[in-house]
């Protein structure tokens, strides 16, 4: 029954007690994020941190595939990093791009940004999480630029 098992993906979460794993979606597995060809071989060869960082490492890849098709002229690069330690200069670049500008009191007017938020992956992962990982994602973030401005 497709009408069956589409109302479960979309709505089953209501009555599924762990809302946002749904097995149907993931053939019988406790699963979340998305999916991609050869999922389920990775889930199973991988422990879940590996797989996760390979969920990310795959959306942005997609993500940077997608945006590799824009001109280059009509897109502008930044980095969170930078947002969360300069937010009124990254700002400034962001808006000069867009050619819009902004008054005296703007920068007053947002929320502060969280300065613990640099590198909070540090205190999120251990040193054994961050090898575990690092394979995965050393490849895309030498591509991103992040390993020569801030290595592992």
């Amino acid at each position: 029954d497709r009408a069956k098992a589409l109302w479960f993906e979309t709505h089953g979460h209501i009555l599924n007690k762990n809302k946002h794993t749904n097995r149907l979606r993931w053939n019988g597995r406790t699963g979340w994020g998305p999916r991609f060809k050869g999922w389920e071989k990775d889930l199973s060869g991988r422990t879940l941190l590996q797989f996760n960082a390979l969920q990310w490492a795959k959306c942005v890849s997609s993500s940077i595939k997608g945006l590799n098709e824009v001109e280059g002229s009509q897109k502008l690069t930044i980095f969170y990093e930078d947002f969360v330690r300069e937010p009124e200069e990254t700002l400034d670049s962001v808006l000069s791009f867009i050619g819009a500008g902004h008054g005296a009191d703007f920068y007053s007017s947002l929320p502060e940004m969280k300065s613990g938020n640099f590198n909070k992956w540090k205190k999120a992962f251990t040193p054994n999480e961050i090898d575990e990982i690092r394979p995965i994602l050393s490849p895309l973030l030498d591509e991103l630029g992040y390993l020569e401005k801030w290595p592992w």
